[in-house]
């Protein structure tokens, strides 16, 4: 994987800048921004741009798959909330937590994890 901006002549979004300076510390984000380099999967995930390497990674996005598709949007722009700084609930977070209870799958799937328990 790369990070190619300089190669480009391209400059990130400081938001997008700021994503990876959180999650590699701002040395490794200098040194993998300004080089345009390419790493490889181990180095990757020795930084923690990766949680996962190929095989466990396909294994994971079937997981994924097979779940709520309103859970995962839910929780996609929950994340996205706190790595915009909220730490306390609002009305939008209240509301979408409510209707998860309504408007997406949640009785058909309690019901079907009840059924496999009995």
């Amino acid at each position: 994987m790369g990070i190619t901006p300089a190669k480009l002549g391209l400059v990130y979004p400081l938001h997008d800048t700021a994503l990876l300076v959180d999650l590699v510390g701002a040395g490794q984000a200098r040194r993998l921004m300004l080089s345009g380099m390419v790493i490889g999967a181990e180095e990757a995930l020795r930084m923690g741009l990766i949680e996962e390497i190929a095989e466990s990674a396909h294994a994971l996005c079937a997981t994924i798959a097979g779940n709520s598709a309103f859970s995962a949007a839910g929780i996609k722009q929950t994340i996205v909330s706190v790595l915009a700084g909220q730490r306390q609930e609002d009305e939008a977070s209240l509301a979408l937590f409510a209707s998860a209870f309504t408007e997406g799958d949640f009785s058909q799937r309690a019901a079907a994890f009840l059924k496999r328990k009995a």
